[in-house]
């Protein structure tokens, strides 16, 4: 773990499912990882969220705004959107390898994230966090 603590990367499932069913997701994480932590949200994650506003309605884009504006609290991160948010994701959680959680609820990306033995956060019972693997304490 590096002195500056954990990154915690956010994916665009948990910030909808925390917006939908008002989960305190921030006060959530730091329940589940007490240590030094940042939250960060990367660029394909940010491009997805202003999409889904641009193109869906109803419930859905109001959503989305919600995400987004509960993102503002996290450390916006420029990453090369080679493939989509998920394999965004993959790849900045293999680069930083036992400094990284991903907070997700993707069935696809948390499988291959266990693979790599990278703890996941995810909603559990739609009214709080969980947390799967080990964390360098």
């Amino acid at each position: 773990m590096s002195k500056r603590g954990l990154i915690v990367v956010l994916d665009t499932s948990i910030l909808m499912l925390a917006a939908e069913h008002r989960i305190d997701l921030f006060g959530e994480i730091s329940r589940l990882v007490p240590m030094a932590h940042k939250c960060v949200l990367l660029t394909s994650v940010y491009n997805e969220l202003n999409n889904m506003i641009n193109s869906k309605s109803g419930k859905e884009k109001l959503l989305a705004r919600v995400a987004l504006k509960m993102a503002g609290n996290c450390e916006l991160m420029n990453v090369e959107n080679i493939k989509g948010a998920d394999d965004s994701i993959l790849e900045f959680a293999k680069g930083n390898l036992g400094n990284v959680i991903v907070a997700t609820n993707d069935a696809e990306l948390r499988r291959k994230l266990r693979m790599l033995s990278i703890p996941v956060i995810y909603v559990r019972d739609s009214n709080h966090l969980e947390m799967d693997g080990e964390v360098p304490w």
